[in-house]
This record gives structure tokens, sequence and C-alpha cells, in this order.
């Protein structure tokens, strides 16, 4: 959730407020922001499969399914899509996400006329930029999915004849074959589709990162500081993991760590706790030295349970220190 929103929501711009399986409270970097913002709105409403510090504060929870329950479509960081399946039935009452927003906008005078969720993929391919020409029918053929935007990679899309088969003719495996769209080329080789046709003229532009950042003048570290960096881990303490026995044991401690030579300076082994303070808050965490953090530099990772560095951090501060205190 961008920082603005919740700034919005605390000076009260924000009146009603949706969730979309968002855990704010627990999970945005400045979690005093985050906390303020939510007890400033007057009215939550949150679309989750799991009840959260967030959206336990929430006036209206309407619960929706997770992966592994649903069919559709994923986008990955790449920008590749691709489909998925539902391997087990939700239960209780939980709706797909898309079914939510169609119910809503019926209840809200509206009516959006999408009854599948095919129907949903080929709405995104006719009016959405970045997904032109994705449409169902060819999410189902691609062998590796479709990367966006797809008229920059047609050819890198390997299509297959036939249906997917757990074994080949020959038992060495999935069988599948490249192929052209309608016919083959001239010289025998696989066609590819043909670029994405272009979004209606209403449509929104399609989005461009910019690969300039702000400079930012940051404070300079003062001897007794660490600067902190906030990472990430697959297998954080989130609420997926937590509750999914299977992935409970290789959920790692949350350490800080520290160059080795900052370790020593500070009297500090592996395993000791220490206190850290920032402009924020303090808290407790036990060390780990590491000769991949730069001396003056610590790294706290991310944890989906708020006992990472959110405390610590201040969203609108350039870049946060540490003072670190050893507790023996």
């Amino acid at each position: 959730m961008p920082r603005g929103i919740l700034q919005a929501a605390v000076d009260g711009n924000i009146k009603v407020l949706v969730l979309l399986g968002a855990d704010p409270w627990a999970d945005f970097p400045d979690a005093s922001l985050a906390r303020r913002a939510l007890e400033a709105v007057p009215t939550i409403v949150a679309v989750d499969a799991f009840l959260s510090d967030s959206t336990r504060r929430a006036d209206v929870f309407l619960p929706c399914t997770l992966w592994g329950e649903k069919n559709g479509s994923v986008t990955n960081i790449e920008g590749r899509v691709q489909r998925v399946g539902r391997k087990v039935a939700p239960e209780g009452t939980a709706m797909d996400d898309w079914r939510i927003a169609v119910e809503l906008a019926f209840r809200l005078g509206d009516e959006i006329d999408l009854a599948t969720v095919d129907e949903v993929t080929d709405a995104l391919a006719a009016d959405a930029p970045a997904f032109a020409g994705v449409t169902s029918e060819l999410l189902q053929r691609a062998r590796d999915g479709v990367v966006l935007p797809m008229h920059e990679h047609a050819d890198e899309i390997v299509l297959r004849t036939r249906d997917l088969t757990i074994m080949a003719e020959d038992g060495s495996g999935a069988s599948w074959d490249p192929i052209k769209v309608e016919g083959e080329a001239a010289d025998g080789a696989p066609e590819v589709p043909s670029p994405a046709p272009t979004p209606p003229s209403d449509a929104p532009a399609l989005h461009s990162w910019k690969p300039e950042a702000p400079n930012a003048d940051a404070p300079a570290r003062d001897a007794y500081a660490l600067r902190l960096v906030a990472g990430h881990t697959l297998y954080q303490a989130g609420r997926v993991v937590t509750d999914s026995p299977a992935l409970q044991r290789i959920v790692r401690t949350n350490t800080l760590r520290i160059n080795p030579t900052d370790a020593g300076r500070l009297g500090v082994a592996a395993g000791d706790e220490v206190k850290v303070t920032s402009a924020r808050a303090s808290q407790t965490v036990a060390v780990e030295p590491d000769a991949g953090v730069p001396a003056g530099v610590c790294r706290l990772d991310f944890t989906a349970d708020g006992g990472g560095p959110a405390l610590l951090i201040d969203a609108s501060a350039p870049v946060t220190d540490l003072r670190v205190e050893n507790l023996r």
C-alpha cells in the first residue's frame, strides 16, 4: 500500500478504505503510520482470506479464495502471465475476488457483464494496454505463459499442439510441441501470434517505469550507529506460512546481521541479544555476524508478523540509523 494513501487517511482525507488482501497494520514498512491510518479511517472494507490485525478493524469483511482454490492466471515480477487451476474447493462462503467485485458493482447500481474467469481474462486483453492480446485462448495454449507486453515478446511464445500429457510417447516426460497459430511459415518454422491489437482509444496509456530514482540527501551516519537495510526472505513468518504446517519448519529465526568487525567492536557473538534503537522505537533482537554485510551497515529482514524492522522505520525519513546496545 502506498505511503501517500496512509498519510491521506491520517490527515482525514479518506472516508472509506478498501483492503484487498492487505495487512498494513503488520506488513507496511512504517508500522506507526499504518496503525494511525487504520485508526483514523471511519469505514474499512476488507477482502481477504484471513483475519489479521488490520482486517479485525474492518466494518465489512468479505472472505475470498486463496491460491490453489481458484482458476485464472497470475502475473509474476517478470511480467509473465501464466494460468493457474483450482486444486481444492474453498470452504464456507469464500468467493473469488473477481466475483466479489462483480457482486459489489451490482449492489452499487452497476452491472459488470462477466460470468466466468475466462471472460475476465478476455476483458483485460481487450481493455488493459499491458494485457493487450493476452486472451484466455492464448493462455490455454502457451506452454510457458506470455510475457507482457505481448507485442515485445511475441517471438518467445511457445504453443503446444495437443493436450498436456503426463508422459511423452517414448516415456521421457511431458510432451510439448512449439506450433504456429494458423499454419506454418513457408520455411516450415513455427509462427507466433501477431502483434497485440491496439487498445481502445479511451483506455489508459501503457505505464512505463522510469529508470531514474529520485536523489535523497541522506544524513551522515554517526560513529555509534549502523545504517539499516530492510531485507526480505522467501519464507518469512506471514499468515499463509504460519498457518501451513508443512512450511512452519523452514521459517528461519529473524536476526540482526552485522559485519564481523562491527560485532567485535560491540563485543557480541552469534546469538547474543542486542537492543536496537531508532528515532521511532526500540526492540531487542539476536545478532548474526555476516561477512557479506558491509561495515557500518546492519540488515534486519522484514517479517509479516510485525516483528521485523517495521516498528523502527519512519517512512518519511530517507534512511534509518540504529544505535546498537550490547545487553550482556
